[in-house]
């Protein structure tokens, strides 16, 4: 299975929404907020393309097909366990990939 940020998820009032879509940026002037939105979004895209097809797949069960980490771990036949740590690595990786495009941002 091939985890995909362009997987189909419905959001609350059923528009269409992609993985990339559920990242939220707060910006004080609308337009530059805008633009910084969807470099952020861009950073974020190529931080998660470079995660393993496994980290992948586990994003993708966990933010597009909201399953619980328990079934998660009965399709990967992992424990939930790892799940979680899976999920930590993950979170970490990107978080690292954020703060570095942020720290360049407030350098610029």
């Amino acid at each position: 299975m091939s985890a995909r940020l362009n997987a189909p998820r419905r959001g609350a009032d059923s528009s269409p929404l992609e993985l990339g879509d559920t990242v939220e940026v707060r910006a004080v002037d609308e337009s530059l907020g805008t633009a910084l939105a969807s470099e952020r979004n861009a950073v974020l895209r190529h931080a998660v393309e470079r995660l393993s097809e496994r980290e992948r797949q586990v994003l993708s069960f966990v933010h597009v097909q909201e399953l619980p980490g328990a079934e998660i771990g009965r399709i990967l036949g992992l424990t939930e366990s790892r799940i979680s740590q899976i999920l930590t690595g993950i979170r970490g990786k990107l978080r690292v990939q954020l703060v570095a495009y942020e720290g360049d941002c407030q350098a610029a």
